[in-house]
């Protein structure tokens, strides 16, 4: 099974591929199906970059382009940028989308961009990978309105000292509590392919999914953070060889809001 369940279009800020091509691009490379899931944030005021995404919109726009291609299975998906007081908001802007999978991703510690390296001024890296998992875990508990949790260990991508993707050991207490509130809460993680390029390995690492699974986590995708065509499935292989030494047996794929496991 190739699939992929973290990809974006000229419906997110971040992008110019058209829709159209990303769903060619999935038929061309022979994949089983994928998912469409453009950025929806709200609250971006203190940073350099913006989103704007009417999620209504956004699916009528999915459904318009997915009839074009009547071949190729194409989920519906939505990338939704939490913080902890946004929970009420990301619930009214998502009621009655109908949605296939929703990734929640953190981008902003208090407000403020970790993409940007100003943001890691006068603090080490594991002051802000602590800030960003306590931010995360504010964020998500009380709420339920997503599938998987996206690109843990998000900052570590950015970080101006090394290329040192965190890592489970940095701080474990934290990063139990998360793995355990997406266990108990009945929801997944990604294994995003995106950091291969710049890391040799993905976010979360290994080490991250390995835990989760002990803690009996068992919904997990992957997904290449595709901002083109052309690098859509990346390092697909790879990822599900580590998920699989991390003792899982299936990954997870989403329909109507609820995984379907197919075996790897």
């Amino acid at each position: 099974m190739f699939v992929d369940y973290h990809t974006h279009c000229d419906s997110s800020f971040d992008s110019i591929a058209p829709m159209a091509s990303m769903i060619q691009a999935s038929i061309d490379m022979g994949m089983d199906h994928f998912c469409l899931t453009d950025h929806l944030d709200f609250d971006v005021r203190f940073s350099r970059l913006c989103s704007s995404l009417d999620p209504h919109a956004y699916i009528r726009r999915q459904e318009e382009q997915i009839a074009r291609f009547p071949k190729a299975d194409v989920r519906k998906g939505i990338e939704v940028g939490v913080q902890p007081h946004l929970k009420d908001t990301i619930r009214d802007a998502l009621a009655g989308c109908g949605f296939d999978f929703v990734i929640a991703s953190l981008h902003y510690i208090g407000g403020q961009d970790p993409y940007f390296p100003d943001f890691y001024d006068g603090l080490s890296k594991i002051e802000v990978y602590r800030a960003y998992l306590l931010e995360l875990i504010d964020s998500l508990t009380g709420f339920d309105g997503y599938s998987v949790v996206g690109h843990i260990c998000y900052p570590s991508r950015f970080a101006p000292s090394g290329k040192k993707v965190m890592a489970y050991d940095d701080l474990r207490d934290v990063s139990d509590a998360l793995l355990r509130l997406v266990v108990e809460s009945g929801h997944g993680i990604e294994v995003n392919t995106s950091s291969y390029r710049t890391h040799g390995v993905p976010v979360p690492g290994f080490d991250y999914v390995k835990r989760f699974r002990e803690l009996g986590g068992e919904i997990v995708t992957v997904g290449s953070d595709a901002h083109r065509p052309e690098d859509m499935g990346r390092y697909f292989t790879e990822a599900v060889e580590g998920i699989r030494d991390c003792g899982f047996r299936y990954l997870a794929s989403f329909r109507d809001g609820k995984p379907e496991f197919f075996r790897i």
